[in-house]
């Protein structure tokens, strides 16, 4: 089976949503799937693009069998409202491309934080005609 997994965090972020995430893809390609992981430049916990990724728009790399599919994401050290809502737009916007060039899917995963991501998530579930899964890890009420 082909599985998309739409999630803001991944590897090489050391917590939050990340490590999950990645254990949850790099487990299904030991099961014989074959993964994919459509992501954010990673900058989680210091809210800053790691270096080696900064300049950069899309960067494509493979994990233990997994396709990662990296974006851009306007993020600062310390954001305000607008900087928030700059990332989670930054982050629909420019995911999307990715998602859409990359094989087609037989069901998508999407993780939530970040529930903005939930538009392209379904707009792609209905152009590829698969299933949405979404699993709602946190809510984050401050955030809002």
């Amino acid at each position: 089976m082909r599985i998309l997994i739409y999630s803001y965090n991944y590897y090489p972020e050391p917590i939050g949503i990340a490590p999950l995430m990645t254990e949850l893809a790099e487990g299904l390609v030991k099961r014989g799937h074959e993964v994919r992981v459509v992501t954010a430049m990673p900058n989680y916990p210091e809210r800053q693009i790691y270096q080696e990724y900064r300049g950069k728009w899309y960067v494509n790399e493979y994990k233990n069998g997994v396709q990662i599919q990296r974006s851009y994401v306007w993020i600062r050290p310390q954001p305000n409202l607008l900087d928030r809502v700059l990332l989670d737009a930054s982050f629909v916007v420019t995911s999307f491309v990715p998602a859409l060039i990359g094989w087609r899917p037989d069901v998508i995963l999407s993780t939530s934080p970040s529930l903005p991501s939930c538009v392209p998530v379904a707009l792609l579930g209905w152009l590829r005609a698969c299933p949405v899964i979404l699993n709602l890890q946190d809510i984050l009420p401050e955030a809002a």
